[in-house]
């Protein structure tokens, strides 16, 4: 919440694991934006710890309502599977011949109109299908 309010805007990623039974959110860059985003932190007066594979970040001014943020990024994945899976078939007489339904939800997905992250979020819907976890 900290990077992603004060350094740079990125898109938050959730995923849910069951082995923790916990839903964790993410951001992700490539490492070209490292050197970067790590100047915008020098001159935002943030303290820069580096290791190997690690890098922490802090001084950022204390602020609360973590869970809060957490819940409205939930919400926005919510909505985005909702309509991702919008996209299947729930009519059987609207099936293509020769078909299976997971077919058809591919078929029928509009990847040409949709972000990237659309895209990684219709994906994950369809594996969770396939693993039986929807």
């Amino acid at each position: 919440m900290l990077f992603v309010e004060n350094i740079k805007s990125y898109q938050v990623t959730q995923k849910h694991y069951k082995g923790i039974k916990a839903t964790m959110v993410y951001i992700g860059f490539p490492d070209s934006n490292l050197n970067p985003l790590i100047e915008k932190c020098l001159a935002l007066d943030l303290h820069i710890e580096k290791s190997d594979d690690l890098i922490k970040i802090s001084g950022f001014e204390v602020q609360n309502g973590f869970e809060e943020w957490k819940v409205k990024i939930e919400e926005i994945h919510l909505v985005a599977a909702e309509n991702a899976l919008d996209y299947g078939v729930t009519d059987k007489s609207t099936k293509t011949p020769g078909f299976t339904s997971l077919e058809e939800k591919i078929r029928r997905f509009p990847i040409a109109n949709k972000t990237p992250m659309d895209c990684q979020q219709f994906l994950y819907e369809l594996q969770n299908q396939i693993n039986g976890a929807l």
